[in-house]
Parts: structure tokens; sequence; C-alpha cells
């Protein structure tokens, strides 16, 4: 992800300053005046807001509002037992004297504005896929607003200039119903409808937004997993790579009838990342920390990693196979009434045609794709979980499908469209009518006769689907001397150095030994030629693995690297020797 890094400083501030302008409502409220926008590198942004308000600012840039009632970190509206981010508005307060450059600023609509927002230095650069997740909270007691005032909770604006230059407005219409707004013409907007404001109801929102003048932009907005919005054309009027995204509460031609009214909004498990297909990694239903009663999810909120289907084609790398493999998953249907689809491809499938296996719950019945059309296998229900395992031959192009260990299919070919397919390296979702009415969870690719992977002097590396949660990898790993210097790493991204890597095993001079936060601890010896069954056992969210050798435990709750201090998902595994290639060789990949 490039990272862009914008700098604001007040003219008469060289640090950022923290005062009141009235008495705090109670002791863990922050004050703060809008100032220096601070540099800070990550690849990824995410904040759950489980920490104490004056605390809110070591993730955030401040950017707006000058009250102590401004923002707050508390107690969920609607669990206590979860911590989110209040943003307060107050029509009737006077920001003369806060030193704030949106202050009292006369709209060219005659009324006034104000804002209360929040900055990350994480930027939606020019022609980059720019993701957002969020939740939203608006409760009951909200105010309606007069119909002539503009209320944007999330906006993105490419250029810091005081002009009305905004790419994306996530706001609330005059109707008081959510509407996106997006600049389809570098002089003009096109508005899409997001539906009522749910007051009362928590909702997961996940926004795609690629910034470009030309026709390969893109406008995308799911809430709860449905897809709402899915635009394709122009979306900026410039080229400008510093898109900023802010979050919170900006008013725009107030009027004196939106005098004494206090607009309170909620957020929590916000999320941004920029690349392709990332919509499970900043989906907010995939970070909740509490099972709230009434939060408008789609999925399971005690099971993290469920993936729903979508009527956008959602595809996951898998380390790449050209022998035989097999795949499963946990697939529940929530009706009969679909027409859903669970897919093994080479590359992103974006039709059926790109799909070598293919698995469909259509109308109560469970079929599968044989070279030239679907074949029925067995009915289903809806809301009970099916276990489905396919058996891949790559290099015969056959696959056997099993449901709930039962044999249904054998050898049945795949599809016509890609006689010359030699790798499978993705697997699929995809539903073409209804929304979130299947859902898959507890993915596993068993590959038991791929091709060795020997390391060399240079990194490999190989994706996996992105983990952000609990799940553990295996290795067979076969050392063909001791003299050596391997490692088989997890990682964020394509490691090129061993500061890259949360999780390191490594193999030298006749040790096995892991790292643990700052350096290596000997867990036991090895021999040459001998295979050695390596298993992690991982935490995402402590940032802690164990290690098993043979099903024995050697080590328990070692620290990621401490280069990684923000780690939030793996995506990778990776293998490296120092010194001499070919030394030491990998196969069985199996990640759970």
């Amino acid at each position: 992800m490039k990272l862009k890094t914008f700098y604001y400083v007040a003219a008469s501030l060289l640090a950022t300053t923290f005062f009141s302008c009235e008495k705090n409502e109670d002791d863990s409220v922050l004050n703060y005046e809008s100032s220096t926008i601070l540099a800070k590198s990550t690849t990824t942004f995410s904040d759950n807001f489980e920490r104490p308000t004056n605390q809110l600012f070591d993730r955030w840039d401040n950017h707006g509002g000058c009250y102590d009632y401004s923002f707050k970190i508390q107690n969920d509206p609607a669990n206590n037992n979860n911590k989110v981010l209040r943003v307060r508005s107050i029509m009737d307060e006077d920001n003369s004297n806060c030193n704030d450059w949106t202050s009292n600023v006369t709209s060219s609509c005659g009324g006034l504005r104000r804002r209360v927002e929040l900055l990350p230095t994480t930027r939606a650069g020019y022609k980059e896929d720019f993701w957002i997740g969020f939740r939203l909270f608006i409760p009951n007691n909200f105010p309606n607003k007069q119909p002539s005032a503009r209320m944007n909770l999330s906006q993105i604006i490419p250029v810091f200039n005081g002009q009305d230059g905004t790419d994306m407005k996530f706001h609330i219409d005059k109707h008081q119903e959510l509407e996106l707004e997006v600049r389809t013409s570098n002089t003009g907007r096109t508005n899409f409808p997001l539906g009522n404001l749910d007051r009362g109801t928590w909702n997961n929102w996940v926004i795609h937004f690629k910034r470009s003048k030309g026709n390969d932009g893109v406008a995308k907005v799911w809430k709860n997993n449905q897809l709402l919005v899915n635009h394709s054309g122009q979306t900026t009027y410039t080229t400008n790579e510093n898109g900023m995204w802010k979050i919170g509460i900006y008013n725009g031609c107030l009027t004196d009838l939106d005098n004494d009214k206090t607009y309170d909004v909620f957020f929590d498990n916000v999320k941004l990342a920029s690349g392709t297909n990332l919509f499970d990694l900043v989906n907010p239903a995939q970070m909740d920390n509490s099972d709230n009663s009434n939060n408008g999810d789609s999925t399971d909120p005690t099971n993290e990693n469920s993936i729903c289907a979508t009527n956008n084609w959602q595809s996951f790398p898998i380390d790449s196979q050209n022998n035989t493999f097999s795949s499963e998953w946990d697939i529940t249907p929530k009706s009969q009434n679909i027409n859903t689809t669970i897919t093994l491809a080479d590359g992103n499938p974006i039709a059926w045609s790109e799909n070598a296996c293919i698995v469909r719950f259509k109308n109560g019945n469970i079929s599968a794709f044989n070279e030239t059309g679907y074949t029925n296998l067995r009915n289903f229900n809806a809301n009970q979980t099916y276990k489905v395992k396919l058996e891949v031959d790559v290099s015969s192009k056959t696959y056997s499908i099993f449901i709930n260990d039962q044999l249904e299919a054998s050898n049945y070919k795949f599809r016509n469209d890609l006689p010359n397919e030699t790798k499978i390296n993705h697997w699929a979702i995809y539903e073409k009518n209804s929304i979130s009415d299947l859902c898959v969870e507890n993915f596993k690719l068993s590959s038991n006769n791929m091709n060795p992977i020997c390391a060399t002097t240079n990194w490999q590396s190989f994706p996996i689907v992105s983990q952000n949660n609990t799940f553990s990898s295996e290795w067979d790993i076969t050392p063909e001397n001791q003299n050596i210097n391997t490692t088989v790493t997890l990682a964020d991204g394509n490691p090129t150095t061993w500061s890259e890597n949360a999780c390191i095993v490594r193999f030298k001079n006749g040790k096995i030994s892991a790292f643990n936060e700052t350096g290596y601890t000997d867990l036991r010896n090895f021999n040459a030629n001998q295979t050695y069954k390596v298993k992690l056992e991982v935490n995402v969210s402590s940032k802690t693995y164990s290690i098993f050798i043979n099903n024995q435990l050697e080590a328990s709750n070692y620290k990621f690297r401490n280069d990684l201090p923000n780690e939030t998902k793996i995506d990778h595994w990776a293998i490296y020797e120092k010194n001499s290639s070919n030394s030491l060789c990998v196969e069985n990949v199996n990640i759970n």
C-alpha cells in the first residue's frame, strides 16, 4: 500500500496542544484543539476503541472539534461490555475562541458549518483501491435536522484548500436518510440512497472506493454484507494522491432552527486498507469485541471468520496447487431460495466460466459442475451446516465431492472453459440473487501430495487466506544437512527480510529455534534427512504463537517479532535460506 502522509501545522503552534473550552463532563473525557497532523507509519489502520479517551489520539490525528465533549470513548449504548467512540456536535456552541479553522465559517448556502471529525494518516491514493469498514450506531433520540443542512459522517477529500472538493460523502440527506454522494464528473455529483437511519441499531458498513477521473473508478457500499451501491466510472476531479478520509460529524448549512440540538453518533471497529479483494479484511463484523444483541450483523457475531456471499465475487488466495489436494468448508445456507456458488480457480474469478470446480446451493438442491453443466447431488435445508470437501487432481483436471463425509460424486471434470488449467490458487464465493443468505467458515486446505518447496537464498512467499483471529499452520520439513540457516515464517504480505515476519521457526546448525519477540530461543536438535512435522498455533489478536514439533508442544505463547507491534493479519507463509540453496524442503502445507 502506498502511504501518503499529510502535514497541516497551525501557524501559531509548533506541537499538538490540549485545552478546554468549558468544564469536563467527567475525568475520562479528552479536551483537545485541532492543530498538528502527526505522521504515523502504517500499512493498514484499525481501531476498536478499547482504551481510555485520553489515549484516543495514539492512533488518530486530531482534526476539527474543540469542546471537551466532542470525542469520548464510552460504553456501547447497546452493550455496556463493549467500548465505542461517541462523537458529539451541539448546534448552539460558540466556536469563536477555539482556534479552529473550521469554526463559524459561513457556507455558500448562507448557514454555518461545524466539524467534529477524526483523521488518520492513511490516505486514499489516486487509482488506489481503498477499503473502509466501520460500525455505526445512531441513537433513538437523534434529532431531525433542517432539510437544507448537510450532515456528513464519513468523507474523502483529495485537497486541503478549504474548497468543496469532496470525492465521497457518506451523509444524512434532507429526508433524514443515509446517502452516498460521489463526484461522478468534474463539476457534478451523483447521490446513491442507502436507506433509513436505523436508529437504535448497530450496522456494519464497508466502502470500496477507487479515486479516478477515468472509467476505472469504483464506489461500492455494503450494509451488513448487502451490496447497496455498485458504481463504476469517474469518482474524482483531480489526480491528487492525497485523498484524506475522515469520520465524525460535519454539519453544513445550519440555520437558527437547528440551535439547541445535540447530535450524537457512535462508531466502532474502524478499519482501513488498500489493495484488491479486501472486503473480508475491513468488514467490521470480523472485528467484533462483543455479542451485541441488536447489532445488525448478518453473520454469527461469535464467529469472526464467517464469510457470507454477496452478488460481487469474493475470492481468497491459497497456496498454489498443481497436483492433488483437498479443500473443505462448513457451509450454512440461511434459506432455500438462493443461488450461491463456492468455487476453486486459477486467479480471481469474476464469472462462473473462470472457475475450475463449482459447488452450487440453489433452490434447495446442492449440485456440482461436471465439465459442461450442473448435476444435482442432494437436497439441503435452511439453517443447517454442511461440511463440503473437494478432493482435486489438477493434473487430471478432475475433482470428487464429499458432503458431511459422504461421497456424492467422483471424478467430475473441470469446467470445459478451462481445458489448459495447470494450477489452482484461489477459492471464491458468489451469490447471484439474494445477499448474505449463505455463509462459509472453517476453510481448510490440505495438500498432501504437493510438490516439495525447497529453500533458496531468495525469499519465497506464498499467499494464504487472510487470518485475523486464531488459526494453525503446518509443514512437513526435511533438512538435508545440519549446516544450514533456514527459516520458515508467517507474515503480513511478501517478506523480503526477517524483520517483516511475525512468526519465525529456524533450522540452524543442528538446532530448531523460534523467534520470541526480540530473539531466537532453541527448542530441540534436528538430524539431517529426517522429516519434522512443525505446527504453529497462532493468535493474531494477542500477537502470540505456540510451536509443536512432531505433535509435541515445544513452546507456548511466543510473541510476534517486535518489529511488528501493530500487525492485524497474517496472509503469507515464506521460506528462506541464508547460506546454501536447496538444503531444506517443505511439503504438505496445511492452513486451518
